[in-house]
């Protein structure tokens, strides 16, 4: 009490002093603030009363314990304790409860009561009481209660009040990919919710539907980066859900634009959730993923790298022999285990330079002719056998026994490092054979006998 009336006698002492200048000036209180008020009607439009995310303090046991011994009468409770109840599962879901709110106009047209009506309904979606609620929801008039942002979208959406709601979610959404998280957040669902569940199911499904249905149409990779970046990259989502993306939008590479397997493979190998399937620090990520989609995965790289291979390090004129074509069928081959680059110093920076620096995953190639690089591929047929070709003309094809490549030659599990002097090594491999006059039929005879043959693409 003594500093409250030590601060009102400076102020009175205050008030007698004469002052000059802009101290001497009239304040105009509605300009002074303005600004004040400015800001706090924004925040009363971000988020009114009703739109509180958590329920009133109270010994909600108490309270139930209470409301079954009434029930269905109400007259016993505060309005503080209606409130506080309408936010617990025992009391939402008991229809005499529901039935009691309704019957009540000061609770039905209060923004605040159906509220909590609506967490537990999004969080038990489909309980005995969720058609009433929804009408209870839906039937609000009062133009005083209706300013609830929450309220307004739930009510402006077709089809949220309803069975139907996680599909009218989705069709909403579709409209902007990048809003599949706010949507859920302006309709006050929580994602951990039984609604909030089933809505990301359908928001899912429906984005992976779109974007395979645009896989082969040029500017396909659109519509998966619109959802991946708006949905799927989103740490909330489910490691199902991921994977439910994977084995679908994988799944659709084949036959798919040039753009579409690009964007894809670079999700994959950008994605810290799961990286390439082949490789020993990431392979663990594909558990659950089947064998199917994992094998295209790996010849979708090895196409990619093939392609780079020629094209990049080699140049498409440069290629005489038609090596690339030969072996972009192999690239797609039901055999295929496995495939890496082995690369120079000089031409990993070409490398580099055309895939991007998070796309180049390559192997060094040690002790080798300035920018020569190597191709290896391992296929799994009758016998486990590697392959490898070099960039430059006038080398030949080498083979080699896959677990002889591994043990004296390299990994291409660890995408690591290969020597040279080991690839050429003819008391490694168990042939070489030379791109002479029809290669082509005598290489695809060779590999044939090892039970390998090239894709259909």
């Amino acid at each position: 009490m003594n500093r409250v009336a030590n601060a009102l006698e400076r102020l009175r002492a205050m008030s007698h002093t004469s002052v000059d200048g802009h101290l001497s000036r009239p304040l105009d209180p509605e300009q002074e603030l303005a600004e004040l008020q400015l800001r706090l009607s924004r925040m009363a439009q971000r988020q009114s009363f009703s739109d509180r995310g958590v329920p009133p303090k109270a010994d909600l046991d108490a309270l139930i314990a209470q409301w079954h011994a009434e029930r269905p009468s109400l007259d016993g409770f505060t309005r503080r304790e209606v409130r506080a109840m309408c936010w617990d599962a025992r009391a939402a879901s008991d229809p005499a409860f529901v039935h009691a709110i309704a019957d009540n106009h000061a609770f039905a047209s209060n923004a605040r009561y159906l509220r909590g009506l609506w967490y537990v309904h999004e969080r038990h979606w489909r309980m005995p009481t969720s058609d009433r609620i929804e009408s209870l929801i839906s039937a609000l008039s009062s133009p005083g209660h209706t300013n609830s942002p929450w309220l307004q979208n739930v009510r402006a959406w077709p089809g949220v009040l309803s069975a139907s709601a996680p599909e009218a979610i989705a069709h909403r959404t579709a409209q902007n990919w990048h809003d599949a998280w706010s949507n859920l957040q302006r309709l006050g669902i929580s994602t951990d919710g039984s609604l909030g569940a089933l809505a990301i199911d359908s928001l899912v499904k429906r984005w992976v539907a779109e974007a395979l249905s645009h896989r082969k149409v040029a500017g396909g990779s659109e519509e998966f980066e619109a959802g991946y970046r708006g949905l799927l990259a989103d740490p909330r989502i489910s490691r199902a859900h991921l994977l439910l993306a994977v084995e679908q939008l994988v799944g659709g590479v084949d036959g798919a634009s040039d753009d579409y397997r690009r964007r894809i493979g670079e999700w994959i190998l950008d994605d810290t959730r799961l990286g390439h399937p082949a490789r020993v620090r990431t392979r663990g990520n594909w558990v659950g993923v089947s064998d199917r989609t994992r094998q295209l995965t790996i010849q979708l790289f090895a196409a990619r790298d093939l392609k780079a291979f020629f094209e990049v390090l080699i140049g498409a004129r440069f290629d005489d022999q038609r090596r690339q074509p030969f072996w972009m069928r192999y690239a797609d081959s039901p055999q295929l285990v496995n495939a890496s680059i082995a690369t120079d110093s000089r031409d990993r920076q070409r490398l580099t330079a055309s895939l991007g620096r998070q796309n180049a995953d390559v192997a060094e190639l040690i002790g080798g002719p300035a920018e020569l690089s190597a191709f290896v591929m391992r296929f799994s047929g009758r016998h486990d056998i590697v392959v490898a070709e070099m960039s430059k003309a006038n080398n030949a094809m080498y083979l080699y026994d896959a677990n002889v490549f591994e043990r004296r030659v390299g990994s291409i599990e660890r995408a690591s490092r290969f020597h040279y002097s080991a690839l050429k090594n003819v008391s490694l491999m168990l042939s070489r054979h030379s791109h002479t006059t029809g290669w082509h039929d005598t290489f695809a005879s060779i590999l044939r006998g090892y039970g390998i043959f090239p894709g259909s693409r």
